[in-house]
């Protein structure tokens, strides 16, 4: 019975997935529908990032004063650096 029941919940989690996978049909819907459906969670991530970066820095400026924050957003810097000038190549 344990066997048939592990099937059972495979088969229902892969079906879940699939529904979740497919919900979204990027090759025939038009833009502005894609737009309102990936705005609020594209949002979400972005200022929740801004706030873990700003948060973090606040400790850290607590903690080890203004060379540690320097040493924390150097690499921001570099980051931003690379995205525009791979950007700038395509």
């Amino acid at each position: 019975m344990a066997g048939r029941d592990q099937s059972f919940v495979r088969h229902y989690f892969m079906r879940a997935n699939e529904m979740k996978r497919d919900s979204i049909d990027f090759d025939n819907e038009s833009v502005s529908v894609l737009f309102k459906k990936l705005l609020i969670p594209t949002l979400w991530g972005a200022i929740s990032i801004c706030a873990v970066t700003a948060i973090d820095g606040i400790f850290v400026g607590h903690g080890v004063g203004a060379f540690g924050i320097a040493c924390y957003y150097t690499p921001f810097f570099f980051m931003v650096g690379n995205a525009v000038a791979q950007s700038a190549q395509r």
